[in-house]
């Protein structure tokens, strides 16, 4: 499809040549002509991405820390592409990003200096800088962690431990991908500082949880993974904002949990009430 972008547009996230911000979609285009083709989005805190069907792997936006990959740092307002194909997927954090190609290789880039890229340091990176050859098939960016899934169901995490979202039952950062899990994991989500997983069919949760967004009814953070209790049905995604939460049951239904500051979660009713259990979110169709 094509792609129309809104909001904040200080630093060129949106792509349309300025830094305007829009309270209306405005549509993307390279060389005048409208984006079209794109298959998967991602944004970061100033910067965005998409991918287009034959694989190529597009930036714009922020770039002060290399999150773009384009080999320098740069802010770009207008699309510049990264890779020309073989990408399958693009997360960004907040100022950091990872690549996952279609051979299951995952490369990042960007902010490292809580070790979030991985690579076993603290240092920036302006272009992708591939971590593992093989294996990925899933991954997840967070304020300043990442996650990613390998093919075996396990979990792996790096980057800031602030709140424990790394879940190794600790809060230093880590620059090299710690297992959370060996195997059995099927969705990851990654928050500012909290981390969602899906594990056969329930769902876990660890970092932070000043405003319940971990949905075990307490605001207590916790560093090592914990079993989100009450929920009953298959779990089929999650889905982690800054401080809040979502997930989908089997049903099609959307829960929601954590900051509801200013209504973030969607549910209607108790505004800028937080939720440290979760709440259905009601169907507009009915």
């Amino acid at each position: 499809g094509t792609l129309w972008a809104i909001g904040d547009n200080q630093y060129g996230q949106l792509g349309d040549g300025t830094t305007t911000d829009r309270s209306l979609a405005v549509e993307v285009k390279v060389g005048g002509i409208a984006v079209t083709g794109v298959t998967d989005v991602s944004a970061g805190d100033n910067h965005s991405f998409y991918i287009k069907s034959d694989g190529s792997l597009w930036a714009m936006g922020d770039n002060q820390f290399g999150q773009l990959g384009n080999g320098n740092t740069t802010n770009q307002a207008t699309p510049i592409q990264i890779l020309a194909n073989g990408v399958s997927q693009i997360a960004a954090g907040s100022n950091h990003s990872l690549i996952l190609k279609s051979d299951a290789s995952l490369s990042v880039m960007g902010l490292n200096v809580n070790g979030q890229l991985g690579n076993g340091n603290n240092t920036n990176q302006n272009s992708p800088f591939q971590i593992l050859a093989s294996g990925v098939t899933d991954i997840a960016g967070g304020g300043n962690h990442s996650l990613f899934l390998k093919s075996d169901g396990s979990l792996w995490a790096m980057g800031s431990n602030s709140s424990g979202q790394l879940g190794d039952g600790d809060t230093a950062d880590l620059s090299t991908p710690y297992e959370v899990e060996t195997n059995g994991v099927t969705k990851i989500a990654a928050g500012s500082s909290h981390s969602l997983y899906v594990k056969n069919n329930y769902l876990w949760a660890m970092g932070e949880n000043s405003d319940g967004q971990l949905g075990d009814s307490t605001t207590w953070d916790r560093n090592r993974p914990i079993f989100v209790p009450g929920i009953e049905g298959t779990i089929t995604d999650v889905i982690a904002g800054g401080n809040h939460s979502f997930y989908v049951r089997q049903n099609g239904s959307i829960w929601a949990m954590g900051s509801d500051h200013v209504g973030q979660l969607g549910v209607g009713d108790d505004l800028y009430k937080d939720k440290n259990v979760s709440v259905q979110i009601p169907d507009s169709t009915n």
